[in-house]
């Protein structure tokens, strides 16, 4: 066994549902207890619940009620390494969506999915980024929450409508005023099988150091 790491170590992005969509064979649940058991392998103390909403509702579609399921994973007590995100449409960003959202559940921040869905006139989620109200970034650094930034998500909508540059280069002032704004970036690009990963294709947003490495994850369409 590899030695474990003399500092926290935390894993920002996972997803827990309430059925099992792995492929090997025995395994029958991607419940919380089989990541904590695989985490204490490799020194994870704390991850990152990247949620995708009620089906019921504005989720995606065939995870079920995801926001419900986390938030019960970790209101139960029985797995303190367990933060979860609210997954929001932009549509839905208000303070009072929020505050709504902080009153549910254990909530540590939330996630958005811009690339998975359109507007009513076709275009990505991503373009109404920039209307949404200053006080929605204000509120969500005032508290220190996480926002889970996934944008071309599964293919669902091209790069080329891809609303990365809201996060990383500024193109909306009110985010850009807040900086401190905790994000993580996921999902920049999903190449298809036939892809291979090519470092040249990777956006770096102005801020990040020259050298730093982008993370870029190949998912079989």
């Amino acid at each position: 066994m590899a030695a474990l790491p003399l500092w926290p170590r935390a894993d920002a992005h996972i997803h827990l549902f309430g059925r099992s969509f792995s492929q090997l064979p025995g395994v029958t649940s991607d419940d919380p207890v089989r990541y904590e058991a695989e985490a204490a392998k490799v020194g994870i103390s704390a991850a990152l619940i990247v949620a995708v909403g009620d089906a019921s509702t504005n989720g995606l579609q065939g995870y079920g009620e995801n926001n419900k399921f986390v938030a019960d994973i970790a209101a139960s007590g029985e797995f303190p390494w367990a933060k979860p995100t609210y997954y929001l449409r932009v549509f839905e960003l208000s303070v009072l969506k929020l505050e709504e959202v902080a009153e549910a559940g254990n909530f540590v921040g939330i996630t958005l999915y811009t690339g998975a869905h359109e507007t009513e006139d076709g275009h990505p989620e991503s373009s109404q980024l920039c209307a949404v109200d200053d006080e929605v970034w204000r509120w969500l650094d005032a508290r220190k929450w996480i926002v889970s930034v996934n944008d071309a998500c599964s293919g669902r909508v091209e790069a080329a409508k891809s609303g990365w540059g809201h996060w990383l280069n500024g193109e909306c002032s009110s985010i850009a005023a807040c900086r401190p704004l905790k994000r993580t970036l996921s999902a920049l690009r999903i190449c298809s099988r036939s892809e291979t990963p090519d470092a040249s294709a990777h956006v770096r947003p102005s801020w990040l150091a020259e050298g730093a490495p982008i993370e870029r994850h190949c998912h079989p369409s």
